[in-house]
């Protein structure tokens, strides 16, 4: 529970930003959800950094272990034994090798907006996945391919800087809208 003095300048300092007055059970409600949202920032910054320390011992990288994790490439939940982490962050053992193999260059791990994948061609430029791997065997469209063990497709990415005259930068258009149900809809 917040003390009543951060509550009251919480009030201050939101009228002062917004130019709105909130009530006191407003202001304690958006304050302590303010408070709860920073808690949950340090804790993820505070598990970065002992995995950046833990690094420092293990420079190649290691297996996550204390939950499941995301992907940084193709966003399959991992754990223990199927993940791997290093300086490029998180990611299924699949990637991994073909970030280790050059298949996948390393800074698509970081920058998101350096590559489009699969689902992406359809959502901002109705390209199907049939069509999408009919260009790439046609050579008019670029694509990594991370394989399976047995060497089959396991994920498509498309670097924008190998296929830019069919992309251009990426897009990330975010449309916010507030329907008449009162409920918020965000548009990609």
């Amino acid at each position: 529970m917040l003390s009543d003095e951060a509550i009251k300048e919480f009030q201050e300092i939101y009228e002062k930003e917004y130019g709105k007055k909130l009530t006191w059970e407003e202001a304690s409600d958006a304050s302590w959800r303010l408070h709860e949202f920073y808690k949950i920032l340090f804790d993820v910054a505070k598990k970065e950094h002992f995995r950046k320390l833990k690094l420092k011992d293990n420079p190649k990288g290691f297996h996550m272990e204390g939950g499941k994790y995301s992907c940084c490439i193709c966003g399959t939940y991992v754990e223990g034994e199927s993940s791997w982490y290093d300086k490029n962050g998180i990611k299924c053992l699949l990637c991994q090798k073909a970030v280790d193999q050059k298949i996948v260059p390393s800074k698509a791990c970081k920058d998101k907006d350096s590559w489009y994948a699969m689902w992406e061609l359809d959502h901002y430029f109705k390209i199907r996945t049939a069509t999408a791997k009919k260009m790439i065997r046609e050579g008019k469209l670029n694509a990594r391919i991370v394989p399976t063990a047995e060497s089959s497709p396991y994920y498509y990415v498309f670097m924008i800087k190998e296929n830019i005259e069919l992309f251009g930068p990426k897009k990330r258009e975010h449309k916010v809208t507030k329907n008449e149900d009162e409920s918020i809809t965000i548009q990609l």
